[in-house]
């Protein structure tokens, strides 16, 4: 038996969905891609062992074996090195790929995000998948979660990489529990874009800026009262003076070399130095006045929630609190003035400083 196309009727189209997807395979198999069948039971697994197919491609008499012999309704691909450096972004609802394209276009990324568009989109049941190739691959990952109703946590946007596979197009029927079909929008299998490390960085980058904390975590060089410390009951604290007077920008950020990309509402979008496009941490996003950082490459340690004081110290004392509050102090915070003093009351009111 020879793996041949599916035949065709007068019209041009694949008679049955089962020769839909053999087709399908074939040409992804002659794109030098790793495919493997998916069951047509809402599992999205394949129906056979495919743990050889992560780092070989199956053989063409393979291929006539997973897609001949059973009537398939699925298919996937298989990524990472034995794809060619394959890699998915999924993004699990239509909501969420608007908001990642339309952010794109605020921070420089609108004219990758389009090549990419035009290699290859697809339209899941739920959301979107975008396909690349970096020689940058790596592991299936989490980019960004919210929390939802009742307090879960929902994946936004995710990875499908090494020792893992992406369901594409034309799947359908029973493959997704939905019962709706893998749509492809754009391109094919032999248009999947290359793309470098530093492109990959920042759309993983910008994806990371969707990531909403499940609740404050301690910020990094010191915790972060709700209301400032005292030392006696008319003076602060040097660090939460700083907190409660200095701002982002002029006072942390933009001397360190950080760029104020763009706002939307009370949350600002910072790109690191070095950085050309894209964004790289946020100001005011989801809870509290905090720095999140979620690029790799920043010199502030990434997924951590910073408070003014913790982001001053780190940037500008290399994390040395003793060093950071001297010279805080010597710059007239944390003295015992009327302005401390008002400061701390205040603040013990909850009302702003």
């Amino acid at each position: 038996m020879t793996l041949i196309p599916a035949k065709k009727t007068r019209a041009g189209a694949p008679v049955t969905v089962a020769e839909r997807i053999r087709t399908a395979a074939l040409r992804a198999w002659k794109a030098g891609l790793s495919v493997i069948p998916i069951k047509a039971d809402g599992s999205k697994v394949p129906p056979v062992k495919w743990g050889d197919f992560q780092s070989r491609r199956p053989t063409l008499k393979e291929m006539e074996t997973l897609f001949i012999e059973h009537d398939q309704q699925g298919l996937a691909l298989v990524c990472g090195s034995v794809s060619k450096n394959l890699e998915a972004l999924d993004f699990e609802s239509d909501e969420a790929y608007e908001m990642f394209r339309n952010r794109a276009r605020d921070c420089g990324l609108g004219g990758l995000l389009e090549r990419l568009e035009k290699a290859y989109l697809e339209k899941t049941p739920r959301g979107v998948h975008l396909l690349l190739r970096s020689e940058a691959v790596g592991a299936s990952t989490v980019l960004a979660r919210r929390t939802g109703r009742e307090g879960s946590r929902e994946v936004l946007i995710e990875t499908r990489g090494q020792r893992a596979y992406v369901i594409v197009s034309p799947s359908c029927g029973g493959v997704h529990a939905s019962g709706k079909p893998y749509l492809r929008i754009s391109g094919t299998f032999d248009t999947i874009p290359v793309i470098s490390r530093e492109e990959r960085e920042d759309l993983f980058d910008l994806a990371r800026s969707f990531d909403e904390p499940a609740s404050p975590k301690k910020p990094t060089a010191r915790s972060c009262a709700s209301v400032p410390q005292v030392y006696s009951s008319r003076t602060l604290l040097p660090g939460d003076d700083f907190n409660l007077r200095a701002s982002w920008g002029p006072d942390i950020l933009e001397p360190a070399g950080w760029q104020l990309v763009f706002r939307n509402g009370r949350t600002q979008y910072w790109r690191r130095p070095g950085k050309e496009r894209g964004v790289s941490a946020t100001t005011a996003y989801g809870w509290g006045d905090y720095l999140y950082v979620f690029s790799t490459n920043a010199t502030l340690d990434p997924h951590r929630a910073f408070d003014k004081f913790g982001a001053y110290t780190r940037l500008y004392h290399g994390g040395d609190i003793s060093a950071a509050t001297r010279a805080l102090a010597l710059r007239g915070f944390g003295a015992g003035t009327a302005g401390a003093t008002r400061r701390v009351q205040t603040a013990k009111r909850g009302e702003a400083a």
